[in-house]
């Protein structure tokens, strides 16, 4: 850990201070959160809370190696821009950059490549999120139906329908909120987060 954290600065700012604008810049909304940015300021990589040391240095790495994933993923769409697999992963580094219109893009080309791992249900994932979080409740709903549909792995398919739900909550929409809260708690495999979420909506 002490090599990796050797190679980036680490800077501390009270986000309800003097932070605030990059709290803003950035959309830091909990705290503590940990962004991981690149020379040029642009976001690679945030944690989201307290991790242990394993995990954090799992993220550390993955900081550090991005902007060579990212110049690989740039040299292959140049020769291959219909590749599915690197425009689902360009997708989700383009989600961490706040740029989900980029990102829905991206994802939408590695589904027409007939891309289907489960990276796209991540990124389609990713994307409804990034609109959830700035109020974008139409758009938001899109992409976590679009993620439910492509998910392969139980725990992002209960994150769309656990946040599709949350959508719905807010639009007023209770039945289909309902209904989307019962299919969380029988999925095969959601983890218990979800589920213990979706109970509490539905003893409402």
């Amino acid at each position: 850990m002490v090599k990796l954290a050797a190679q980036l600065v680490p800077l501390k700012v009270d986000a309800e201070k003097e932070g605030k604008d990059l709290a803003a810049k950035y959309k830091v909304r909990a705290y503590p959160t940990i962004i991981f940015l690149d020379a040029n300021g642009e976001l690679f990589s945030r944690v989201l809370g307290y991790l242990p040391p394993e995990p954090f240095t799992a993220e550390m790495s993955k900081a550090i190696e991005a902007p060579k994933e990212l110049a690989k993923l740039e040299a292959t769409l140049k020769e291959r821009p219909d590749d599915g697999e690197a425009n689902v992963r360009m997708a989700l580094i383009l989600v961490l950059r706040g740029r989900p219109a980029e990102a829905a893009e991206a994802a939408a080309k590695a589904e027409k490549a007939k891309f289907d791992g489960e990276q796209l249900g991540k990124a389609y994932n990713g994307i409804g999120d990034a609109y959830q979080s700035d109020n974008k409740l139409d758009e938001a709903l899109r992409f976590f139906t679009k993620a439910d549909a492509a998910a392969r792995d139980p725990e992002d398919q209960a994150h769309a329908k656990l946040w599709a739900m949350m959508c719905f909550r807010a639009r007023g929409d209770m039945l289909t909120a309902r209904r989307l809260a019962e299919e969380i708690t029988v999925l095969q495999g959601a983890p218990e987060g979800y589920v213990n979420a979706a109970k509490r909506f539905l003893r409402q």
